[in-house]
């Protein structure tokens, strides 16, 4: 006769309770994390080494999203979806990369590789034609993503600038350099077409302006105009730079300069009546200023220049 079966209903085996036994091979039991499922009668016995707990209990978190995996197996699965799958594998290669990048292993195999692609770009104009296109797709893929993140676009502006300053700076330091590279942007300039300037020059003027939106100007702004620079009032008003000295052109405003700052002091009516009664220079001794500026001053106000006057014999 067959023993009969022992009903486990409300036994705990780990962090397994029994729901519902049926007298089957499987018994219904609850985890302590709440999710119900099937599990093997044998988890009762002394020599069951499987699990004694949910597949969630038992999983490990996501190294990219930190979701919890459920086990389902002895190896434990790194990334929970394809997305995270592909996101692990960049950050990984990153790191590799960011290792071997500077050790001379890497830059004699990478030049090797770039000569051997180079060659058989040379000798198989449909193989450059395919790498053209493929880069130009990689390169539409990665703008589409920057325009659906504002702030992946902006970080990646910032570094474009940062590069092209460094860059610009290297060059400047070097005479030689630096003559070649405006040579190089003037033959560049001179060959473009028509239609590459329309494109590149005119066209891209146009949309500025087409989406630069005119506000009127209120009197307080117009009074503000002259009193600060034309960027530090453009930025108190939230208008550009050119906007404000366009319109402070327009009302005929002379622009602010800031003497106390740059160590300069104001001409008196005294002042102004010494020019040309003395050289420049005996002038700018006794009012304590520059020749320079004495002599810039005199002609700003259409002074003529002191002459001695000989005498007649």
């Amino acid at each position: 006769m067959s023993r009969p079966v022992q009903d486990r209903t409300g036994q705990t085996a780990g962090k397994l309770t029994v729901l519902k036994d049926s007298g089957g091979s499987q018994i219904q039991c609850r985890c302590e994390c709440g999710r119900e499922g099937m599990y093997p009668r044998a988890i009762f016995k002394p020599s069951y080494r499987g699990p004694k707990a949910c597949p969630w209990c038992l999983g490990s978190p996501c190294e990219e999203c930190g979701t919890i995996i459920p086990h389902k197996g002895r190896m434990p699965a790194k990334t929970c979806s394809e997305a995270c799958r592909v996101a692990r594998n960049n950050r990984r290669e990153k790191e590799r990369y960011q290792l071997v990048k500077d050790t001379e292993h890497f830059r004699s195999v990478r030049a090797a590789y770039l000569e051997r692609l180079s060659e058989a770009i040379e000798a198989d104009p449909e193989l450059a034609k395919s790498l053209k296109k493929a880069h130009r797709e990689a390169v539409r893929r990665w703008r589409r993503r920057q325009m659906a993140d504002p702030t992946l676009r902006e970080r990646y502006l910032a570094k474009h600038r940062e590069r092209e300053a460094e860059r610009l700076r290297k060059i400047q330091a070097d005479p030689t350099s630096y003559a070649a590279h405006l040579k190089k942007q003037r033959d560049w300039y001179r060959s473009l077409s028509d239609e590459d300037y329309r494109r590149i020059f005119a066209d891209r003027n146009k949309r500025k302006k087409m989406k630069t939106t005119q506000k009127r100007w209120k009197e307080c702004e117009v009074q503000m105009l002259g009193t600060d620079t034309d960027e530090a009032i453009a930025k108190k008003i939230g208008r550009t730079r050119s906007q404000v000295k366009n319109k402070r052109h327009h009302l005929k405003i002379p622009p602010f300069r800031d003497y106390e700052k740059k160590g300069m002091r104001y001409w008196s009516d005294a002042e102004i009546s010494l020019l040309g009664t003395d050289f420049d220079s005996s002038v700018a001794k006794k009012l304590d200023r520059p020749v320079d500026s004495v002599t810039k001053k005199r002609r700003e106000m259409g002074i003529q220049p002191f002459r001695k006057q000989r005498k007649r014999s």
